[in-house]
C-alpha cells in the first residue's frame, strides 16, 4: 500500500525452476493415458502427437524436455532463455521464435541497463552461442524466425495485459505456431514451407540464422 518493494530472501535458481517445471509437464504426460479413459475426456488426447510450447524460462524448460523425453514430437520456443540450457540437443523439429532484437548486439542493447555489471554481456553471448549450435544441429523441419515489432513480453499473456502490443505482432506469433503444428503434428507435409514462402506468410516473420541475422527480408 505504501508503494514499497518486497524482495524474497530465497528464490529458486534457473536450474531448479527448469527441473520443477519439467516434472510438472511430465506429470501431465504421464496422466494422459488415464485421462483418455475417463468419460469427460473420452479419448480426445493423441499421445503419439505431442508438442510442447514455452516462453522465456518456460522455453528453456521445453527445450530440455524435448531433448530428454521421447514422448515429445516437436517443440516451440517463444523467446526462450537459451543461455541457461545445457548441451543436450532436441532431435525433434523445433520452431525457435525470437523477439525483433535477435542478434548479439540487438539483444544486448535490449537487456542492458545503466547499472549493468557485465551480466548482460554474458547472457547475450550465451544466448547466441546456444542459438548458433541449435541452428547447426537441430534436425530437419526446424525453423528460426524473429518477429518484427516483438519484445520479450510480446509472447506472454501477462505482457499483453500490461503493455501495448500491436495486434499484428500477436497475430504473427499465433500464425507461426499454428502452421508449424499443422505440419509437424497433423502431418501436412510441406504446409509450413508453403505458408512461409507464399502470399499468406505471417506479416512480421523474418527468417534468421543462428546468429539472429536475417536470411531474407520478406
Amino acid at each position: 500500500m505504501e508503494g514499497s518493494i518486497l524482495q524474497a530472501e530465497r528464490f529458486p535458481d534457473d536450474a531448479t525452476q527448469i527441473a520443477t517445471r519439467m516434472e510438472d509437464i511430465q506429470l501431465v504426460l504421464d496422466s494422459l493415458k488415464q485421462w483418455n479413459q475417463e468419460e469427460f475426456f473420452n479419448g480426445i488426447f493423441n499421445t503419439n502427437k505431442i508438442g510442447v510450447i514455452g516462453h522465456s524460462l518456460g522455453g528453456a524448460t521445453v527445450f530440455h524436455l524435448a531433448a530428454t523425453d521421447k514422448r515429445v514430437n516437436c517443440a516451440i520456443l517463444l523467446d526462450a532463455s537459451l543461455h541457461v540450457v545445457d548441451n543436450k540437443m532436441p532431435q525433434v523439429p523445433t520452431l525457435n521464435i525470437r523477439q525483433e532484437a535477435s542478434s548479439y548486439i540487438e539483444y544486448l542493447n535490449a537487456i542492458k541497463d545503466e547499472e549493468d555489471n557485465g551480466t548482460s554481456e554474458d547472457v547475450a553471448k550465451g544466448y547466441i552461442e546456444k542459438q548458433t549450435e541449435m541452428y547447426e544441429r537441430l534436425p530437419a523441419g526446424s525453423s528460426f524466425i524473429k518477429v518484427k515489432g516483438a519484445k520479450h513480453l510480446s509472447f506472454s499473456t501477462i505482457g499483453r495485459l500490461i503493455s501495448d502490443i500491436p495486434s499484428d505482432v500477436t497475430a504473427t506469433i499465433e500464425e507461426l505456431i499454428i502452421v508449424f503444428l499443422e505440419e509437424v503434428l497433423k502431418e501436412k507435409q510441406g504446409f509450413y514451407s508453403s505458408i512461409m514462402n507464399g502470399k499468406n506468410r505471417p506479416i512480421h516473420a523474418v527468417d534468421i540464422d543462428g546468429a539472429g541475422l536475417p536470411i531474407t527480408n520478406p
